[in-house]
Formats: structure tokens, sequence, C-alpha cells
């Protein structure tokens, strides 16, 4: 009996572990009524304003010698992030083609130096007007092995899949009627 009882304990344990590792995303602005909406979204990723240990990621990119390559994974990281976006979300679904009336773009602010962590600015803005619906805030880590352009992808892959979780369960929560008669 208390084989098991140590053995449920430590299951326990891991997956409290496990759980706490996982990405925190938080709505910093705003809230997904105002997303809502049955077209496509279109999601832009941005690293201009990228900062890798205090350096830009251009600076970055060229002291590892990985500009070329950064440039060459960048298509990559969209196809990545979109299709984990989507096989997660189906309430709302991202594209990378023709104009929409909202827009996802995903700031990367940093990156670690080995490529594999990096914290992102998700904002949903409206495109005619500009203005922002939504901002979610969070840090993803992913990857252990590789280029620090292949880990960027591994942690671009992840936030994906990350933010169309969170955002799958966020759409759910809004959307919830509450039934009077009960």
């Amino acid at each position: 009996m208390n084989k098991i009882l140590a053995s449920l304990f430590l299951s326990m344990a891991l997956l409290l572990s496990v759980n706490a590792t996982a990405a925190r995303l938080v709505i910093s602005e705003g809230d997904f009524d105002a997303v809502a909406c049955d077209a496509p979204v279109k999601v832009v990723i941005d690293f201009n304003s990228t900062t890798v240990a205090g350096l830009s990621l251009d600076e970055f990119l060229t002291d590892i010698n990985h500009s070329g390559e950064f440039k060459h994974e960048l298509n990559n990281y969209y196809a990545d992030f979109i299709k984990r976006f989507n096989r997660k979300c189906e309430l709302l679904m991202l594209t990378r083609s023709g104009d929409r009336a909202v827009i996802l773009t995903v700031n990367v602010k940093t990156i670690n130096t080995k490529g594999n962590e990096a914290y992102i600015e998700y904002v949903f803005s409206d495109a005619a007007t500009g203005q922002r619906l939504v901002v979610v805030t969070g840090t993803t880590k992913e990857g252990r092995v590789g280029s620090f352009s292949n880990l960027v992808g591994d942690v671009i892959r992840e936030a994906g899949g990350e933010l169309g979780d969170f955002v799958a369960r966020k759409i759910r929560k809004t959307n919830v009627v509450d039934d009077p008669i009960y």
C-alpha cells in the first residue's frame, strides 16, 4: 500500500512540475470578444525589434555568422507557426495571404543566446484602423540541440501551438451562454 501511495505521490509531483514549465500566456490588453470573426486572420512574424543578449537580432546573427541561414528559415517559421496554431484553434484560423480584417502580429521581443527561449508579444489588431484589439504576452521555450536558427524555429513552432490553445480556451470561455432555466 505504501508503495502505491509513494508512486501516486511521485506521479503527481512530476505532473505538477511539467505543468509548471508550460508557457504562461497572459492577456495584457483588451479581450477576445473584439477578435471574434469568421474570416481568417493574417499573421505577421516580426523580428525587427528583437534583441539577443543586448544586441539587435541582426547584430547577433552577424556575430555568429547565421544571417543567411536565419533568412532562409523565415518561411518555415511562418508555416510551422500557422500549422500549429490552426491545429489547436479551430475557432480562429490564421493565414499569411490576402487582405484581412484582423491581423496578428507576433512581435518576438527577446531571444536567449542559444535560441531556444523567446519572450513574445502577440498583437491582434484591426487592419483598417490599426487599433489593438487584444494583446497576449508570454515566454516560450523549446528545443535542446541545433543551431540558433533551428532552435528559434522550434520556439516559433511551439509558440504557435501554445497561442492556438490559449486563444481557443479564451474564445470558448467568452462564447459560453448561461442557460437561465437552470
